[in-house]
């Protein structure tokens, strides 16, 4: 799910700029796992902004940051001295910057107004997703009870064998119980499982 909002001035040296606002929720990382138990690892969720500056209808860069960060990047924190100084000097307080792929760093001053507009977008975006949220961390709050509640219980069997292990018991037992047809079969926690649920919930917990 993406969001995106499109804001407009013109500099006092006449370049029309154009500044796109994007907003998404993603997944910081996603690790697909195989063996005993598969599944996916999370590692934290956020909520990532993207912004795309234009002159004159020509792209100058485009910045993908986490919303603190660029708040920062609009108000002159995290750049030199210098670079906000120059800023101030030439009749701003509100910024935006970053390196073009002309390997060129462009600051573009936005007036007071554009800025705030951008920073209440931010904050309706950010906002938006409450939902999205809240339910990511019900989830992940439910799947770390579900991984204790795993793990407690194959440390508590009497045998923990390796898959390869316990297939072989299963079709010993199953050849013997069961005169190699259909029947009851205990289950047995593998180590390779166990393994893959201590994985799993580190993942969820960083």
């Amino acid at each position: 799910m993406k969001k995106e909002q499109t804001f407009t001035w013109t500099t006092k040296s006449g370049n029309e700029i154009e500044y796109i606002l994007g907003c998404e929720y993603r997944d910081a990382f996603d690790e697909v796992i195989d063996g005993g138990w598969g599944g996916t690892i999370s590692h934290k969720a956020k909520i990532i902004f993207t912004t795309r500056v234009s002159a004159n209808g020509a792209q100058l860069f485009e910045l993908r940051f986490g919303g603190d960060i660029l708040r920062d990047a609009m108000t002159g924190k995290g750049f030199t001295d210098k670079t906000d100084k120059d800023v101030i000097a030439a009749g701003g307080r509100y910024y935006v910057a970053g390196h073009g792929n002309d390997n060129q760093f462009y600051v573009i001053i936005m007036p007071e107004d554009i800025y705030n507009s951008i920073a209440e977008t931010m904050n309706d975006f950010e906002n938006s997703f409450e939902d999205i949220v809240k339910e990511k961390a019900d989830k992940l709050k439910t799947e770390k009870a579900e991984l204790l509640k795993f793990i407690e219980k194959a440390e508590n069997q009497n045998w923990l064998p390796t898959r390869l292990e316990y297939m072989e018991w299963r079709k010993a037992h199953n050849n013997v119980m069961n005169e190699g047809g259909e029947g009851y079969i205990p289950e047995a926690i593998t180590k390779e499982a166990l393994e893959y649920a201590k994985l799993r919930l580190e993942g969820l917990s960083e």
